[in-house]
């Protein structure tokens, strides 16, 4: 745990009192009529403007910072990062243009009374500098050194601290050649590396609330004789629940009377409406679209599916370990190295009777070894990559994300929505050869007509393709619906016709014949992973329509392409394993996964992580979340839902598979810079470091070199908005 703006660890927040404090707070829906529910206050939970609160933040300027900017979390981390970088540099120019003077000014022409005066000036600037920009990182490598390591925070407190002491001593002992601007640069170089970064995984999330929010407040409860509308909290196991056409399933359980057909997409993408009958098993927050059921409460609270899709996606985010950052592994062998190089040439230089000499060969061992470079390699490469990215239409979460990318072994895909285009399309329908009197086109439009007045999906699917084809509507009386089964009403034809439209089983309940041919078809058809409906009239099916989701033209290359990085595919599915199956065999992917609940995926997805694998899933729907949340990386689709996007590590803009491999290879790219800059700025340490420990180079010339080092980090950083795809 660290401070909420300047990220130091906290003692307190490794305490259990704060990560209770700190946990998601997801208030309960509100009850109808809006009666008052008092709550028991635990003595562990504290009010914001409490005494303790303050314990949150490393010290009380950064509580009273965080009172100013009134963000939290990384939103309130880029804004305060933000404020200290305009006050750092608004300080530092100051202190800058009276450097200038004692640079490129002649000493001899200033008075002695001027020069302290300038020196002094200089002093106030940069200890306001110094307290403001330097104490969080002075703290920092003062608490690694505790722990008998270093950071990159010990390399920037050493260097900026060390130039500011030694003009603190020059100041005082009224003698010539202060560097104050030189420690003022290098804390404000670093705070504008930390700023980039901090802005660019800058975001609010509230996804676990929206995901709550999905599920019913109130349900109808039959007790004792009487209708009750009671809060979804207060149902109990074995309750008997009413559950009308259009409203959401409040609780999981199963069906005691009625038939209907549930929307269970939020659950398990599929996007064919799945028919429920009596024994069967409805879940919470999905939608009864058709019919009047009555159904008996089995699992209610924590125990329903939804809630563990909430703390599936909470163990997830908490058990992501953050990767070691590399800076930090050369940081830990590079200060020991480098304090021991300084004191060296201090010692060497004083035994050769050259005191000042000592003083100023040591400083500008420690003001070239002073990781400016190191500083800003990392952020300045996530900040362009993610912007160059952003220009794409694919928008990545964190930084952290460009270096897991790189390392992906494993790529998983949800079909519907992702893979297929995610609504149901008319793709064929036959008419029985036996009939010759009546053609497909007739058959269309008798389908059209009753289904115009019907609001189920796959009939809006055969309307809009009657409509292309400028076929005729007719009048529709005597409409009848049975939910889950299919549709029947008299035609105004040419004759008055009773037509009948929907599922084999309602074909045979009504007395309709079905010819060998016709059944034979049905059975290839759904082999083939389509959803079949049989039309009939005058006691005969006449013939049968079928229905897809077809597979986006863009995923075959997309499936290709991640190949060609080397990555495994798999497909993680809810739908029916035929389905499934047909859409694996299209895009020649043979692993395929079907049949799966929210939970079930995330766990696939584990199986994979124990086995050693670095995994990527990627999905469109809520009920993707959870498994989006457990990869390594997630990838949530343009056209998903707002929290696919928000548990999701990338959002792909638009919904082009094509623009995954295309993140992957930029990443890549973005991963090669960061050990570029990396290797440069080691290079560039050991070779100034040798000049300076000979006397070679003075301060001065020593913080030019800093800068210049970071002029070629930032420049090859640049290179990566270039970037364009090999594919």
């Amino acid at each position: 745990m660290v401070c909420k703006h300047c990220r130091l660890p906290l003692p307190y927040a490794r305490s259990r009192e704060f990560q209770i404090r700190n946990r998601p707070n997801i208030p309960p829906d509100p009850p109808p009529g809006g009666m008052k529910i008092e709550t028991k206050k635990s003595p562990e939970f504290r009010d914001s403007n409490s005494e303790l609160e303050k314990d949150r933040f490393c010290c009380y300027g950064c509580y009273i910072a965080y009172q100013v900017v009134g963000e939290k979390g990384e939103e309130g981390e880029a804004s305060w990062n933000l404020i200290k970088l305009g006050l750092g540099v608004f300080l530092s120019m100051n202190a800058m243009m009276f450097n200038l003077v004692l640079y490129f000014g002649d000493l001899h022409e200033i008075s002695s009374d001027l020069l302290p005066i300038i020196h002094y000036l200089l002093f106030i600037l940069s200890t306001l500098v110094m307290g403001f920009l330097g104490l969080p990182f002075l703290y920092s490598a003062w608490r690694s050194l505790r722990r008998a390591s270093f950071t990159m925070d010990s390399l920037i407190a050493v260097g900026a601290f060390s130039a500011y002491f030694y003009s603190s001593y020059i100041t005082f002992t009224r003698q010539q050649g202060v560097y104050f601007d030189t420690g003022n640069m290098i804390l404000v170089l670093v705070t504008l590396g930390r700023f980039l970064e901090a802005k660019a995984k800058a975001s609010t999330s509230d996804s676990i609330r929206k995901f709550l929010q999905l599920g019913a407040s109130e349900a109808t409860v039959l007790k004792d004789g009487k209708i009750l509308k009671v809060p979804v909290q207060d149902i109990q196991v074995g309750d008997i629940l009413r559950v009308l056409p259009g409203e959401k399933i409040p609780v999981d359980g199963k069906i005691l009377e009625g038939e209907t057909s549930v929307d269970e997409s939020m659950l398990t993408g599929e996007s064919r409406p799945v028919q429920k009958g009596k024994d069967d098993k409805v879940f919470g927050a999905t939608l009864n679209r058709e019919g009047y059921i009555l159904m008996e409460a089995t699992h209610v609270g924590q125990d329903t599916v939804l809630s563990q899709i909430v703390r599936l996606m909470e163990q997830a985010q908490m058990s992501r370990a953050s990767i070691q950052n590399l800076v930090d592994k050369i940081s830990n062998l590079f200060v020991p190295v480098i304090l021991s190089i300084a004191l060296i040439t201090f010692v060497v230089w004083f035994f050769k009777g050259h005191t000042e000499a000592a003083l100023l060969n040591s400083l500008a061992v420690l003001l070239i070894s002073c990781p400016c470079a190191l500083g800003i390699a990392t952020p300045m490469v996530t900040c362009i990559g993610i912007g160059r990215a952003a220009r794409e239409g694919i928008l990545i979460r964190t930084g952290e994300v460009l270096e897991k990318l790189p390392r992906l072994q494993s790529i998983f895909f949800d079909k519907t929505g992702t893979l297929t285009q995610g609504k149901m399309t008319l793709s064929s329908w036959l008419i029985d050869p036996s009939h010759e009197d009546y053609d497909e086109n007739q058959l269309l439009a008798m389908a059209a007509s009753l289904e115009a007045c019907s609001e189920h999906s796959l009939g809006k699917s055969i309307v809009e393709a009657a409509r292309q084809r400028n076929l005729p509507l007719y009048k529709v009386l005597e409409f009848k619906v049975k939910p889950g089964m299919g549709i029947q009403g008299r035609i105004l034809w040419k004759e008055n016709l009773t037509v009948y439209l929907g599922s084999e089983r309602y074909f045979r309940e009504n007395n309709l014949i079905l010819s060998e041919i016709l059944l034979s078809e049905k059975e290839r058809l759904q082999s083939a992973g389509k959803t079949v409906v049989f039309c009939g009239w005058q006691g005969k099916a006449r013939g049968l329509l079928s229905f897809s989701d077809e597979v986006r033209e863009e995923a075959y290359q997309a499936i290709k392409a991640c190949r060609r990085l080397g990555l495994e595919v798999s497909i993680l599915s809810g739908d029916h394993p035929l389905v499934a199956y047909d859409v694996g065999k299209k895009l020649n992917i043979s692993r395929v996964y079907a049949h799966l609940l929210p939970s079930e995926k995330a766990q696939e997805i584990q199986k994979a992580q124990n086995q050693g694998y670095k995994v990527a899933m990627v999905g469109d729907g809520i009920n993707d979340a959870p498994s989006l949340a457990q990869a390594d990386v997630g990838i949530a689709m343009g056209s998903g839902t707002d929290l696919a996007k928000e548990t999701a590590d990338i959002s792909i803009l638009g919904g082009d598979l094509r623009k995954i491999p295309w993140a992957i290879q930029m990443a890549s790219a973005a991963y090669r810079k960061i050990q570029e800059n990396l290797f440069w700025a080691f290079i560039y340490n050991v070779l100034g470091i040798g000049l300076a420990a000979s006397g070679v180079l003075t301060p001065i010339l020593s913080a030019g070199m800093m800068v210049i080092s970071s002029l070629c980090v930032i420049g090859n950083s640049l290179r990566l908005q270039k970037f364009s795809s090999r594919e």
